[in-house]
């Protein structure tokens, strides 16, 4: 209780209680409350070997290092094929890490840049980065404007230093 979590829809919450409840008339289950700002969500508590994708911990101060390296490293070029995009990304965002958080900005920013993003690509940008600054804020301990601009700051600094095209692959 009180811990801070990352809803992977929702985004940064605290942990207020566990309790026992009954939904829609299923079996009464425990679940985690998790406060976010002014809702509540109720989120099942999974046992230790087949742990909540939706739910977990906020990401560490010390962590954010290498989330920087992430932000600052070369893109990985997306599929051309929309639909193909659309599923890669989609399964980067139900991965619900952190990484893939960076990764997403990171690689959509860069997609901006050498041509206008389709409707789609543009509200994934955007809640993408939405979610990368709040956790970014919440762990790092500054405010989301502050957030903003040192996620702002990382995408800059890859642009600015020379470096080969996009590539196909993972980021290292």
């Amino acid at each position: 209780v009180d811990d801070r979590v990352v809803h992977i829809h929702h985004g940064v919450g605290r942990v207020v209680g566990l309790v026992n409840s009954s939904f829609a008339g299923a079996e009464s289950k425990l679940y985690y409350e998790i406060a976010l700002g002014q809702s509540t969500v109720w989120v099942p508590v999974q046992s230790s070997a087949s742990p909540s994708v939706e739910l977990r911990a906020l990401t560490r101060k010390r962590d954010l290092e290498q989330y920087r390296q992430v932000l600052r490293s070369q893109p990985i070029k997306l599929s051309t094929d929309h639909r193909q995009r659309r599923l890669d990304l989609l399964e980067m965002l139900k991965a619900g890490t952190f990484e893939s958080l960076c990764m997403i900005v990171r690689d959509l920013t860069a997609q901006s840049q050498l041509k206008t993003l389709n409707d789609v690509d543009s509200l994934t940008l955007r809640q993408a980065h939405a979610n990368l600054t709040q956790e970014w804020a919440a762990a790092e301990g500054i405010s989301l404007v502050d957030a903003t601009r040192q996620i702002e700051a990382l995408l800059r600094e890859r642009l600015q230093a020379p470096s080969p095209s996009p590539t196909n692959g993972a980021a290292s």
